[in-house]
């Protein structure tokens, strides 16, 4: 059989040594692909994201019984990815790992689906290097760590064009109809999938005007068919709801309703620039966090002169056809990103995907051809490969080795404070994700406490609503408060966390409670009542006393008494701190510190609380220093909690070993001592066997 003007031939196959080299090059590629999106996938990003948050709350509503096609609303779209989502959280509970899950193997199949696009096209060696470039792409990475549908709207397109192509090599009727479905099924993920259908009509006025038109019957029918039955039921929705389904397109859209053709023109040559700009210019790619190193190209330089020369190839005769049936995809695919705002926007430019990394592979693959010709093959290999893997190593050096996912901007942009407020009611009342893992936890409320949350910080927040596997008013574990409505004494029961918004009015409260205001720090440590005890927990990629008074919305600072605190006889450090009590708890060779001071005079910053450890013989072996209420947040009469972490020597000798704390200056080290002139109260003594 020969092969076709436009595709190879099926029958064009290897040897059963290069099939198995292929197939052990694509399995080591998608492992790598796993690896990048798997890795720490429970914990990082931190914090749950806004539409993820939704996604989980929506799947929640599945799990109960609805089966909606499309969710109206203020984050409109269709349902399939929901559907995944619901499975996933119906096996891990309610975690970000369970709403990121499906978007993660949707992310490791994509890159599978880029092979098998570029496979069937051109050969398996620019389908391996298509599917390397994609698996070690970051915009790919980021995409399928997130927990929205792009991932799967990605997955279906490249699987559905695999088959379509596959379809119009083999004219098999099954291929064609799979295609149909996949692609239909892709307009019920992501809105960007819509504009797919756009595309086939001129695939087929360009393969008829090839002369090609004979191939694509009856196939054609078979895919439209097939198409039409996936799609109809939404098709039918919108028709009924046509503004719900275009709401979201509508207020993104960079166009206005009364712009005259000039400025549509002229709008549009801007938006075609800066998102052409995205593929190779520093600086120039997307600016959301949550989709990309910050302004980082799609391509860093190793990989941008391939692609570079690829657009030079596809002017060859050679590569027009296929080319320019490629770019049609990606032409189409950019639009939705060039008609809105925040170009480049990667997500909304993701139906580009399953096609994108077939112009780098050929030209590397060009690359390498041309070398041979030049140099032996084994030296020729040597230089695209070192190519390659120096791409890879960017990758793995922006992304993992310096912690990109662990960035502030990271946690801020996928609403880490918020999700701080969730998982401190889940730790209070030790339910559900409390911040490690991939499970959830049980979802029975530990007795004898309460969460008395404000009704609005319930309400806006759709990740405390996912993550708190309470219904509030439902237990006593959990109540609403309304805005200046007072907390009523009775249902106080032993221990009380409070989540307000800034400016509630506190009411009374009982001695155990905790705070959470989205307020300064100083102004929160204000709030705290004389005789309650302050506590800080830092928030991530802020120093605690860096900068006292910057504002973080829920910064957990707390006020709660510490009935297991061990007293002590007065010390008073520096006619300043007075250490009231402190106990010594030991976990295997971990000793964990909890020391309760007051303020009784002010002290010029910066300073710290020393923690020491001292072995039989009176040798110092080790210490922890650390202050979360910094003197900036200091007021007479301020009583806050210290805690510090020791750990005794491996194989520790017998004997006692003291525990002692103490407080020194950090700009010259001067140690401040009690009127006896000792620097050190001994809090606590740990005998060792």
């Amino acid at each position: 059989m020969k092969s076709n003007h436009l595709y190879p031939s099926m029958s064009a196959r290897g040897s059963p040594g290069a099939t198995r080299a292929a197939v052990l090059a694509i399995g080591l590629t998608l492992s790598l692909a796993a690896l990048l999106r798997f890795v720490d996938f429970a914990s990082l990003p931190a914090g749950l994201y806004y539409d993820e948050a939704v996604e989980g709350l929506d799947a929640l509503e599945i799990i109960r019984g609805a089966r909606p096609i499309y969710f109206a609303g203020e984050n409109s779209r269709a349902a399939l990815f929901t559907y995944a989502v619901a499975h996933s959280i119906s096996i891990l509970g309610r975690t970000p790992a369970a709403i990121r899950l499906p978007a993660i193997l949707a992310g490791c199949g994509t890159v599978l689906g880029v092979y098998l696009v570029a496979q069937s096209l051109f050969s398996r060696r620019i389908g391996l290097l298509a599917a390397f470039t994609g698996a070690f792409s970051v915009w790919m990475i980021l995409l399928g760590r997130l927990g929205d549908n792009p991932a799967m709207s990605a997955l279906l397109l490249s699987f559905g064009l695999w088959l379509g192509v596959r379809g119009w090599q083999s004219r098999r009727w099954w291929c064609w109809t799979l295609s149909g479905l996949l692609i239909g099924l892709a307009l019920y993920t992501y809105e960007a999938a819509r504009v797919v259908p756009l595309i086939f009509p001129l695939w087929a006025l360009l393969l008829a005007v090839g002369g090609a038109a004979r191939r694509l019957w009856p196939g054609t029918l078979f895919f439209v068919a097939a198409f039409l039955l996936a799609a109809t039921p939404l098709l039918l929705y919108a028709s009924g709801n046509w503004t719900v389904v275009i709401e979201r397109s509508e207020d993104v859209a960079v166009f206005n309703a009364g712009d005259d053709f000039k400025t549509l023109m002229t709008t549009a040559g801007k938006q075609t620039l800066i998102v052409l700009r995205m593929f190779v210019m520093k600086s120039r790619g997307d600016w959301n966090w949550r989709q990309n190193i910050a302004g980082r190209p799609v391509f860093d330089l190793l990989m941008a002169v391939p692609f570079l020369i690829s657009l030079g190839l596809s002017l060859h005769r050679r590569w027009r056809t296929k080319m320019l049936l490629l770019s049609l995809w990606v032409g189409a695919g950019l639009l939705v990103t060039i008609f809105s705002e925040s170009a480049p926007h990667f997500r909304r430019a993701s139906t580009i995907l399953p096609v994108l990394f077939i112009w780098p592979a050929i030209g590397i693959d060009w690359m390498y051809r041309r070398l041979t010709t030049l140099v032996q093959p084994v030296l020729a290999l040597l230089v695209v490969g070192a190519m390659m893997l120096g791409s890879a190593f960017i990758t793995t050096r922006d992304f993992w080795l310096e912690r990109h996912l662990a960035r502030p901007q990271i946690a801020t942009s996928f609403d880490h404070p918020i999700t701080v407020v969730a998982t401190a009611v889940n730790r209070f009342l030790n339910v559900g994700w409390q911040d490690r893992g991939v499970l959830a936890g049980s979802s029975r409320p530990a007795p004898k406490r309460q969460t008395w949350m404000e009704a609005s910080v319930w309400s806006e927040n759709p990740a405390v609503r996912f993550l708190v596997p309470l219904v509030p008013n439902a237990t006593p574990a959990l109540r609403l408060l309304q805005p200046a409505a007072p907390l009523p004494p009775a249902a106080i029961n032993e221990e009380l966390l409070l989540v307000l918004h800034k400016d509630a009015p506190i009411p009374p409260l009982p001695d155990n409670y905790l705070i959470i205001v989205p307020v300064r720090e100083s102004d929160l440590i204000a709030m705290i009542p004389d005789g309650a005890v302050a506590t800080m927990e830092n928030f991530p990629g802020v120093e605690v006393g860096s900068a006292p008074d910057i504002v973080l919305p829920y910064r957990l600072i707390g006020a709660r008494v510490m009935p297991s605190i061990n007293p002590l006889p007065a010390a008073t450090l520096g006619e300043s701190l007075t250490l009231l009590g402190a106990t010594v708890t030991r976990a295997g060779e971990t000793l964990n510190i909890s020391a309760l001071w007051q303020v009784d005079a002010l002290l010029p910053p910066p300073i710290s609380i020393s923690a020491h450890l001292f072995g039989p013989a009176g040798k110092f072996l080790g210490g922890d220093d650390g202050l979360d209420i910094t003197p900036e947040l200091w007021r007479p009469g301020l009583r806050f909690a210290q805690r510090h972490t020791l750990h005794l020597p491996p194989n520790a000798a017998p004997g006692d070993y003291r525990v002692s704390l103490g407080l020194y200056r950090l700009d010259n080290g001067t140690r401040y001592t009690m009127p006896d002139g000792r620097d050190e109260v001994q809090v606590g003594v740990v005998t060792t066997d």
